[in-house]
């Protein structure tokens, strides 16, 4: 029995030195925090059958952030599934012309690919006839065609809520 609490006291106090020894170093030890992080989201899509799948390896700080008159996006596929892609790139255009039969063409170019806007059609005293909803294609572009009452409203003018931009239609409306 003695042999028995002695191996107990040898064995605890093995066990105390270890984790000085251990804590020590970890007490000491520089810590840093990294510019970046890895985070999910983003997309990159795959579809098969009834099937579809979304995914992205090792994508850095997905999400976007603003401040004042700046903002930052981040991730490999910004903007898909409603992270922080510039929506709005700078080149992107709303075009809107008016065709016959009371209809208005309207066109998004190099816009954020994937991506689904909401455009307006106002008249001259800016109430909203109709709204347009269309989906970018992988190259950023989409058109519709939106059907309007008469022109008595015209000249009309297309209005993209998300990029804060405002386009007149072109041509005439003809009645």
């Amino acid at each position: 029995m003695r042999h028995m609490m002695r191996s107990n006291r040898e064995y605890g106090f093995c066990t105390v030195a270890m984790m000085v020894a251990v804590a020590v170093p970890l007490a000491r030890a520089d810590f840093s925090m990294f510019w970046f992080t890895l985070d999910g989201g983003g997309a990159q899509t795959a579809t098969g059958g009834g099937f579809k799948l979304n995914g992205t390896v090792g994508q850095p700080d997905a999400g976007a952030a603003s401040g004042g008159s700046f903002k930052l996006s981040g991730g490999f596929w910004p903007g898909i599934g409603g992270s922080g892609m510039d929506m709005c790139p700078d080149r992107s255009k709303t075009k809107g012309v008016y065709k016959p039969g009371h209809f208005v063409s309207v066109t998004l170019v190099r816009y954020a690919p994937n991506t689904t806007y909401d455009v307006e059609l106002l008249d001259k005293t800016d109430v909203v006839v109709e709204v347009a909803t269309l989906t970018t294609d992988d190259m950023g572009r989409a058109k519709a065609t939106v059907r309007i009452i008469d022109c008595s409203g015209a000249p009309h003018r297309l209005r993209n809520r998300v990029c804060d931009v405002s386009r007149s239609v072109k041509k005439d409306c003809e009645a």
